[in-house]
């Protein structure tokens, strides 16, 4: 196991780098900035998704009865349709 003053150091750097990125990220032009990063990966939307799984669905001959529901902006829950011994 990792020694306890091994680990917080770990864990300082990390910390750090992350509010360093953070701060670097409000720079505008900058490669991590919100407005780039938008740029770089639009968003994607529920229907897109529902779409996007019918087309494999009617290629593989699958994802039939998939769930998908937007939990937060870019962030979605995609489930396997329920079985029928769980309805």
């Amino acid at each position: 196991p990792a020694r306890p003053l091994a680990r917080a150091a770990a864990w300082l750097h990390a910390e750090g780098r992350a509010v360093f990125k953070r701060a670097r990220a409000r720079i505008p032009g900058n490669r991590n900035s919100a407005d780039y990063q938008r740029h770089r990966f639009p968003g994607v939307t529920e229907e897109t998704l529902r779409a996007s799984a019918a087309r494999f669905g009617a290629l593989l001959g699958r994802f039939a009865g998939v769930t998908i529901r937007e939990r937060a902006p870019d962030v979605f829950d995609v489930r396997p349709p329920r079985r029928a011994a769980e309805r």
